[in-house]
């Protein structure tokens, strides 16, 4: 997974990730294992069926289900988390080209474990990727949108997710030109947060570029420390190999005897 940073203290056009590898696949050109953008089990009129609130460490989670521009039919509710000034909601089909602003442009993805895309297509399959909802065992991934316009500005997602050992990585990206603003420090402790408080998790991992000193001070700002690195040629990105650092944060404040995951 690639980290990089929309850190306040960033060059403007500096990438901010976490990455996967099952996400990485989706970005090669040769794997339509994904399928369509908008598969036939839903349909365009698919009202919103219900909306509840609860607090959660200063919070709002929006259990909402799909409405007209979800990608995939809904199997079950989707956390929709709210902070000051951002809504991080389902990923959906009218996301793809602010989601191709970022994902194509090389500066921003210069720290990430995959290359750009080169293709709007390229970004369909990452994007139906992270619309996924059926795999929260697995991944889980939200668009970061301004509350004012409700348009993508962003990503975070976890993944990785051990429940027994109530562990998973950490990942996240901002368009360019919205950096330097402090999005992704927002986003980014909204779904830790969730992660700790409604996952359960125990430990939050990142790996990171040694380069990428925002993302590595973003980090460390929400509380991750540094365990290790360079790990040497860790990530394969494209014809060349990259070496990473690891950061884990601990949740210091659950059930010391290991109590088991929430959902």
């Amino acid at each position: 997974m690639t980290c990089g940073a929309d850190g306040e203290q960033s060059c403007p056009q500096r990438g901010v990730a976490f990455w996967t590898s099952a996400l990485q696949a989706t970005l090669e050109h040769n794997n339509p294992s994904l399928g369509s953008i908008c598969p036939s089990g839903v349909t365009k009129s698919a009202p919103i069926q219900r909306r509840c609130q609860r607090d959660v460490s200063a919070l709002t989670v929006e259990v909402v289900h799909t409405g007209p521009n979800a990608m995939t039919k809904a199997t079950s509710k989707f956390p929709t988390l709210t902070t000051k000034r951002l809504r991080l909601r389902r990923f959906e089909r009218r996301d793809l080209a602010d989601l191709h602003a970022c994902f194509s442009d090389p500066v921003a993805m210069r720290y990430w474990n995959s290359p750009p895309c080169k293709t709007m297509a390229d970004t369909e399959r990452a994007l139906a990727w992270l619309a996924k909802t059926t795999s929260p065992y697995d991944h889980l991934a939200w668009a970061a949108c301004k509350k004012s316009n409700d348009r993508c500005i962003g990503m975070v997602n976890y993944h990785s997710r051990d429940a027994r050992n109530r562990r998973l990585q950490l990942g996240y990206i901002t368009l360019p030109k919205y950096q330097r603003n402090g999005f992704g420090t927002e986003a980014v402790r909204a779904v830790l947060n969730y992660c700790t408080d409604e996952l359960n998790v125990h430990r939050v991992e990142a790996f990171m570029h040694p380069d990428n000193s925002p993302s590595l001070r973003l980090a460390e700002g929400l509380g991750f420390c540094c365990e290790g690195g360079p790990l040497l040629d860790y990530w394969r990105v494209g014809t060349k190999f990259v070496s990473v650092m690891i950061y884990a944060l601990i949740n210091k404040t659950d059930e010391q005897s290991g109590g088991a995951p929430r959902h």
